[in-house]
């Protein structure tokens, strides 16, 4: 009859780690070979689990020499056959089953046994290579939910106004702890940086009896949040404007990000700032809505309706403005992805006909209309919280990824947003994403979910992002080093650096708001100087 128990110590490693689920099953010791891991009883009476190292007959009984994979230090142990308990079959542990009866435990079983005569020259240098690792990359193995436990302990070296920040941006109750005294001043502009000072209001509001809260830094934040009310109230209303004249055309246009977010997740407009309205369309019904646009007093400001290049994988949106000074402009976008730097690596792989056919009807604006369904919105906050520019470096995307959470509740269907986040080539994108709003302001992220998304290895391109993220250094261009990980092979990474210091000529017209014809070296020297000065600041 077969057992089942959870190994404790560190002997077996890395074969066996401390907490793995080991089934040992029942053996004659006939069938015991070498590289076979055996739990076995020892002459002064402990049960261990150990590999078999060597077997021999002395004195006309067969017997087994067993010793930890890491137990370097220490001499084999001899015990008779009859000492043998049983095999450990299967073992379970970071998520993945492991059984001992197929070809390759075989011969992995083998290989720890020969490596073990020269275990004390290995696994010395092994643990500090393993040390290394840890500190470039903190949270490579082991359970993920206790590893982002040890990591928030980190957080606790961070200053005050850090840590009053996060608390801020969760949706979790309570008083934070450990805040200590600290710079107003510093903690309101980190507040505005952050693009959450709205926000940041609305909390400390509830804080005034347990802090004394600086008067002067409340009354600037209260103008942050009026002065935010005021202006996504005017953009409410240009949007209203549209949203009726795009309906009577039967056109179908999905309110997205934080026009979306502002009204559902939030629940009140002023808490969202919004630099602009981005609504995404099909691509065949761009000449229809910029007309509506310029019946409205709109144009398009960085490019015509004519120069748009559907196949592009770069900017993907036309900008509109009216002349009115500081009044709302509309990003109309034909696909989620929109960025100088090329994506070709997962745009083609994005099925922008499932986003409409999955997208959700929704009031925006006191207007019906429509809005991406749960698990595309997370798919496309996390995209675009690791665009280049953007690089996870302000509070106000996990705040983001954590309020649609909250709302959508139990409908957000967590295997719908695994499936998709793989089919568009993006689970990389999502998984770094969602960890980090867990990570930063413990966002409800499901366990499993995030097992799932997490790749099997990160490049040490990854792993320097990671780190940095991991340590609050979030500085814009660092997600380039994501999207060159994800170009697989010299040739396309080299083809991606390429085409970041030189994007098609008509990509740097639109950015700067110029016309074609109008570019020369000078913006391509610029590009590159503008690349550059971020690879530094790296």
């Amino acid at each position: 009859m077969s057992i089942r128990f959870r190994a404790k110590g560190d002997s077996m490693r890395p074969f066996i780690e401390d907490g793995d689920l080991i089934t040992v099953s029942p053996l004659r010791s006939s069938t015991v070979k070498v590289g076979d891991v055996v739990l076995c009883k020892t002459a002064d009476d402990r049960v261990i689990v150990h590999r078999v190292i060597r077997k021999t007959t002395v004195d006309g009984r067969k017997v087994f020499y067993i010793k930890g994979d890491a137990a370097y230090f220490n001499q084999p142990e001899m015990v008779d056959a009859k000492m043998i308990l049983g095999k450990v079959a299967v073992i379970e542990g970071k998520g993945q089953q492991r059984k001992s009866n197929t070809t390759l435990s075989r011969l992995i079983n083998v290989f720890f046994a020969l490596l073990s005569p020269f275990s004390y020259l290995i696994y010395p240098a092994s643990s500090k290579i393993r040390d290394i690792v840890r500190k470039l990359y903190p949270f490579h193995d082991g359970n993920l939910k206790s590893k982002t436990k040890a990591l928030r302990k980190n957080k606790l070296s961070w200053s005050g106004e850090d840590r009053l920040l996060l608390y801020c941006c969760s949706t979790n109750s309570g008083v934070p702890s450990g805040i200590g005294d600290f710079d107003w001043n510093v903690f309101l502009e980190k507040a505005r940086n952050e693009g959450i000072s709205p926000l940041v209001f609305s909390r400390l509001a509830d804080l005034a009896k347990h802090y004394d809260i600086s008067g002067y830094v409340m009354e600037e934040l209260k103008k942050d949040y009026y002065l935010s009310a005021t202006k996504n109230a005017l953009a409410f209303d240009e949007l209203k404007k549209f949203l009726i004249l795009i309906n009577q055309k039967e056109i179908q246009v999905i309110v997205m990000k934080g026009a979306a977010l502002a009204e559902t997740a939030y629940g009140n407009p002023a808490l969202r700032p919004m630099s602009d309205i981005d609504l995404l369309i099909k691509k065949e019904d761009l000449h229809e809505v910029d007309g509506l646009f310029k019946k409205m007093g709109y144009s398009a400001s960085d490019r015509s309706v004519d120069d748009v290049d559907f196949n592009s994988t770069y900017l993907t949106t036309l900008d509109y403005r009216n002349d009115v000074k500081n009044f709302t402009s509309f990003h109309i976008h034909w696909h989620f992805v929109n960025s100088t730097i090329d994506n070709e690596a997962y745009t083609k792989y994005i099925k922008m006909d499932d986003i409409r056919r999955d997208a959700i009807r929704a009031h925006i604006a006191d207007t019906a209309t429509w809005v991406m369904s749960p698990h595309h919105l997370l798919i496309h906050l996390s995209e675009h919280a690791l665009r280049v520019t953007h690089s996870l470096n302000k509070l106000s995307y996990f705040c983001d990824i954590d309020r649609a959470i909250n709302y959508y509740g139990k409908g957000l269907d967590w295997n719908l947003l695994v499936r998709d986040s793989f089919t568009y080539r993006l689970n990389k994108m999502v998984y770094l994403t969602l960890y980090f709003s867990t990570y930063f302001i413990e966002a409800k992220v499901p366990e499993d979910v995030l097992l799932k998304l997490r790749p099997k290895r990160f490049g040490i391109l990854e792993k320097i992002f990671i780190r940095k993220t991991t340590e609050n250094k979030r500085t814009p261009g660092l997600s380039y080093l994501i999207h060159l990980s994800m170009n697989n092979g010299l040739v396309k990474k080299l083809k991606f650096v390429g085409r970041t210091l030189f994007p098609p000529k008509d990509i740097l017209a639109q950015r700067s708001y110029i016309s074609k014809s109008d570019t020369n070296y000078s913006h391509y020297l610029d590009r590159i100087r503008e690349v550059v000065t971020q690879i530094f600041e790296l």
